[in-house]
């Protein structure tokens, strides 16, 4: 069996839990940048 942390909608998970996502928010907001001014640039959030 699986062993996950449990999800309690009701509960704020701490922002610990999910690890530091500076770099990801970063490539994101690049890519949102790219976008607004028009280059020519692909991206894909899931």
């Amino acid at each position: 069996m699986l062993e996950c942390p449990l999800f309690f909608p009701d509960q704020v998970v701490p922002p610990s839990f999910f690890g530091d996502r500076k770099q990801q928010r970063r490539q994101i907001e690049e890519t949102l940048e790219a976008i607004n001014e028009s280059r020519s640039r692909g991206g894909m959030i899931l």
